[in-house]
């Protein structure tokens, strides 16, 4: 995706269901994590896009910046992001997925210098987490856009697995 130097979903996807092929189910995981940025349309709505393609540039490294060499991060949608975490259980990818939520939200991007000194804008992110079991991705991305989706309906800014053993934040 040229405007954020991560993968593009089409992209990604292929990546991901290569890496899927070579791994064949041998060790843990892997996990899949589907991020949203939360209430971004508000936030291009209010400071432009110019600001908006900021906060995209600012997650997209702080993406990169927090998964190993061996994760495929992409963006699947406008303010949406996909990780694949190889050889991650549900449990492992929990921790990562909320070390990535905070680190997120303590992110700020410049706005501009006023008379009041600089102004910054922050961000926060919903993630779904999910594993990737025999169904490959073509059932993992469906769990893991339900379990947004509910971190999205229980206010936002948090982590929920789709996997119901392991607790959600």
């Amino acid at each position: 995706d040229p405007g954020t130097g991560v993968l593009t979903a089409a992209s990604w996807r292929g990546a991901a269901e290569a890496r899927l092929d070579r791994l064949g189910g041998h060790g843990p995981g892997p996990a899949v994590l589907l991020l949203d940025l939360d209430h971004f349309r508000l936030l291009n709505d209010r400071y432009g896009a110019r600001i908006g393609d900021a906060v995209l540039r600012a997650v997209a490294g702080t993406l990169r910046d927090e998964v190993r060499a061996a994760d495929l991060v992409g963006r699947s949608g406008g303010e949406e992001f996909a990780v694949l975490l190889p050889g991650t259980g549900a449990f492992d990818a929990m921790a990562i997925a909320e070390r990535i939520r905070l680190r997120i939200a303590s992110t700020l991007v410049a706005l501009k210098a006023s008379g009041d000194g600089p102004q910054f804008v922050g961000v926060t992110v919903s993630i779904g987490v999910a594993g990737c079991a025999a169904g490959g991705l073509a059932d993992a991305l469906p769990a893991a856009e339900t379990a947004l989706l509910r971190a999205k309906a229980a206010g936002r800014n948090r982590t929920v697995c789709a996997e119901p053993d392991v607790s959600s934040s």
